[in-house]
C-alpha cells in the first residue's frame, strides 16, 4: 500500500448524488446527473479516477429499498475502492499521536495515505467488481439512526435552554472523550495496539495531544456545531 499521495484523481460523493445517478435506470433521471455520471465513468475507465466507496454507502444503500441492487450496480461502474473504516483510521491516529507524544523514532505520520484504503487506487481498473450482500449488517441501521436523531434533539435543546456556547459545548464533549478513552475496553485495546504501559497511554489521553489527534478533533468539532448552531450563545 501506497504512503504517498495516488496518482488517480479521487472524488467521493455524497449518497443522494450516487441514488440520483441511479434512477437513469428508471428513466428518472435529471440532465445534470446523467452527464455527471458519464463523465465519472469516462474518467474511471480511462484510469484517471476514483470514485471511492465508504461504510456510510453501505449503510444508506442497505436503506435505499427498490433502488438498493440498481445503486451497487452503479457504483461497480465508478470504482472499486473502499475507504476504511472509521474505526480502522481512528485507531491508526491514535497510535500514530501516542507514538509522537512518547517521542519514538518510529512513529509513523498521524495523518498518510498508507491504511486509509482498502484497495490501491492506483491498481489498473478490473473488469470485474466482486461483492458480498452484507445487508444483514445494517438490518438495524433505520432504528439506530432514530435513536441517534432522539439523542442528538435532547442535547441540542439543553444547549438551547442553557444557552452553551460552541466552545463550552466543546469542552463538554472532549472531556466525554477522554472518559470513553480511558474505559477498560479502549484503553486494554489501545496499550495493545500501540504496546505502550497504561500510565503512557493515560498521560497521552490526559495531554493536548489527545485533543489535537484529527479524527478525535473532527468528531467533536462537527458534532459541537451541529447542537449549537442555533444557539444565542454560540
Amino acid at each position: 500500500m501506497t504512503i504517498s499521495r495516488p496518482r488517480k484523481l479521487l472524488a467521493y460523493l455524497d449518497q443522494n448524488f450516487i441514488s440520483e445517478m441511479t434512477k437513469q435506470a428508471h428513466g428518472k433521471v435529471r440532465h445534470d446527473f446523467r452527464e455527471l455520471y458519464a463523465v465519472l465513468q469516462k474518467g474511471f475507465w480511462n484510469e484517471q479516477l476514483v470514485v471511492l466507496r465508504s461504510r456510510f454507502h453501505d449503510v444508506e444503500t442497505s436503506l435505499a429499498g427498490g433502488l438498493k441492487d440498481a445503486i451497487k450496480a452503479r457504483r461497480s461502474t465508478l470504482g472499486h475502492v473502499d475507504l476504511a473504516s472509521q474505526w480502522d483510521i481512528r485507531e491508526s491516529q491514535i497510535v500514530a499521536s501516542l507514538h509522537k507524544f512518547l517521542g519514538r523514532q518510529d512513529a509513523r505520520p498521524v495523518i498518510c495515505y498508507d491504511g486509509i484504503f482498502e484497495e490501491e487506487p492506483d491498481d489498473r481498473v478490473g473488469h470485474f467488481d466482486i461483492n458480498v450482500n452484507m445487508d444483514w449488517m445494517h438490518a438495524d441501521a433505520k432504528n439506530q439512526r432514530q435513536r441517534l436523531a432522539a439523542q442528538l434533539d435532547a442535547v441540542r435543546q439543553r444547549v438551547l435552554e442553557h444557552s452553551i456556547s460552541y466552545d463550552q459545548q466543546f469542552r463538554m464533549e472532549m472531556d466525554a472523550s477522554r472518559q470513553d478513552a480511558l474505559g477498560s475496553s479502549w484503553l486494554t485495546h489501545y496499550t495493545a495496539a500501540a504496546d505502550v504501559t497504561t500510565q503512557e497511554y493515560e498521560q497521552f489521553v490526559a495531554s493536548s495531544a489527545f485533543a489535537d489527534v484529527p479524527i478525535v478533533w473532527l468528531d467533536n468539532a462537527l458534532l459541537c456545531r451541529l447542537m449549537t448552531a442555533h444557539s444565542p450563545a454560540r
